[in-house]
This record gives C-alpha cells, structure tokens and sequence, in this order.
C-alpha cells in the first residue's frame, strides 16, 4: 500500500520523508497519523485547489475533489443560526474535509494542524500549531489573513520578497543556553539516583554529562531509556519512549509507533538546576524535564507542552 501512495501521489507532489501510520496489517489509519513538512501540507492543498490536477497529470480525479469537499453531513441543524454562523464546526462535513465559513473548505489535525483551501481566492493556507483554541485561530486566518490575499496578482516588490525570505531564515526554535557560572558550565557529571514510587513509574535515574552531551538514562518498570542532549544546541537522536499522545485510546498498538525522533536541548538554569528540553519534532510536543539538587537529594519536575502549563508531574529521589 505505502509503495502505491509513494508513485501515485507523494512523488509527482515532489513530497518527501512523510510518515503515515499503519496498523498491524499494514493499513493505513486514514483518519490521522500523516506527518508532512508545512510546504508539503500547502502541496495537497494545491492538488486539491487544482481539481487533483499536477503539472498536468491528473493525479486524483476531479469529481472526486468536488465530491469530497461538498457536505455530505450537518452537525448539528437545529442549531440557532447565530451560532452556526460563528463556528467553523458547523458548517458541514464532508469525506475527511470540514467545510469553513467564507466558502473554504479544511484538512485539520489535533492542536491547530490546518490545509485551509480557498476556491474563490485561488489559496492555500497551511499551518502548523500547538494550542487548545483551535476555534480562535481560525479566527486570526479570518480577522487578519482573509483580507491580505487579493484575487489580483500582486505587482513585483523585490524588497518585500527579500525581507520575506530573511524573516523566513531565521525562524528557527533556538537552543538555550542558560544563564550559569562558567564553573557550572563545564563541569562533567555522572549520578545515579534511585526515586520514591511515582506515577509514570521511574524507578532510578541516570545523569551523565561530558563534551557538551547530557546523557539521561531513565530505568522505568517497562524499559530503559537513554536520551541525549545539547548543551548549546539540539542533539537529534531516537527512542522508544513514548511521547506526548495525540490519540491515546486510538493506537492499535504503541510498538508500531516507535521509534520517536527526537531532539534534545539541555541548559543549567542556575549552579542546581538542570533543565532538559525533548522535542518530538512529528509531533507539535516538547517534554520539559528539571532537576532540581540539593545536596545528595533530587527533585524533577516533567511538563508537557500539550498540557499548557495546567500541571506538573513531580519526584523526588536520593543519591547513589
């Protein structure tokens, strides 16, 4: 099946390294699990704006565009039109494809992933987003984005282009280097800490740090996890440790899943405080992990970013 999506349609798209996931027959999931570059995301959204057509090859049918993006199912039609007329959720359903106010039509993912596709306007809008107001973002596209794209084409500005293209080069999630005393900065480490029962299961912790690595090794009652990071910079590497979860009840199987790519910062925020930053960059999600010493005693707060700051998983532990 992956080899029939990669010919039909992934490589005249020009689009690679996506990932979708499958289930233990090696089918798709259908509904969610595709992982694509933004530009890549903006890519089917042109086939789609083209009616399935791509540099002259008709690639998907154009009766099957039409016949996906149409509504097929309203949500809710005894809802009072005031409110239909504010939501995005309402105005109809069709094959995998929300209908949008302003004549739009949408591909949406958990936490803000949009292919917003204007028809009228001759657009495509792709977003890449972490945030629990998926409504309200919709609402920024409408209040501030709708009204910049014109149906004109836009006379030439190569000042504008080029500022464009600057901005666009440095937007980059920078590693921290933290604020410390130089002594703390080069200093190696090596401990091992046992900690007090907890609710995700670790029962011994290990840290060492050497060359700019941090090597943390987590021992849990399921497996051990060895994940490095950057001091400076974003170590990438893998692991099996799962992740934040988008679909938690949804998995046939974890196993299928990993490994993870990941990539990993590490900073101290003071002479006792070790902060490690873990991005799981095929997801919006970043797993925050900080040490806190005091003497022979620890203390480590976990923060996900997909819980928006509403709570923090804390352990204590002792030295070894």
């Amino acid at each position: 099946m992956y080899k029939h999506r990669k010919t039909r349609l992934f490589e005249p798209l020009g689009i690679s390294g996506e990932d979708w996931e499958e289930n233990m027959m090696s089918q798709n999931t259908g509904g969610w699990g595709l992982r694509l570059k933004t530009e890549d995301m903006a890519k089917t959204g042109q086939l789609y704006l083209q009616k399935g057509s791509w540099n002259g090859n008709q690639l998907l049918p154009a009766s099957w565009i039409e016949e996906a993006t149409t509504t097929k199912i309203i949500q809710h039609p005894d809802l009072p039109q005031s409110k239909k007329d504010s939501s995005d959720w309402e105005q109809g359903y069709g094959y995998q494809i929300w209908r949008c106010r302003h004549q739009a039509y949408r591909e949406d993912g958990a936490f803000g992933q949009y292919i917003i596709v204007f028809p009228n306007l001759d657009a495509v809008l792709a977003i890449q987003a972490e945030t629990q107001d998926i409504q309200n973002e919709l609402n920024l596209v409408w209040d501030y984005m709708l009204p910049a794209i014109k149906k004109d084409k836009l006379p030439s500005d190569p000042k504008s282009l080029y500022a464009l293209k600057a901005k666009l080069s440095t937007l980059a999630l920078k590693a921290n280097a933290g604020s410390f005393t130089s002594f703390t900065a080069n200093k190696s480490l090596n401990k091992y800490f046992v900690l007090e029962p907890n609710e995700n299961n670790i029962g011994s912790i290990t840290l060492e740090i050497k060359d700019s690595i941090c090597h943390f090794i987590v021992n849990t009652s399921i497996d051990t996890y060895n994940l490095y990071y950057g001091a400076g910079f974003w170590k990438s590497g893998q692991t099996n440790k799962p992740g934040p979860s988008l679909f938690g009840t949804a998995k046939e199987n974890f196993a299928l899943l990993s490994p993870y790519k990941v990539t990993g910062n590490f900073y101290w925020k003071d002479d006792n405080t070790l902060v490690m930053e873990l991005r799981y960059i095929e997801s919006p999600h970043t797993e925050t992990t900080t040490c806190h010493f005091d003497g022979k005693q620890v203390t480590i707060d976990i923060e996900r970013s997909l819980d928006f700051g509403s709570k923090k998983s804390t352990m204590t532990g002792v030295l070894k």
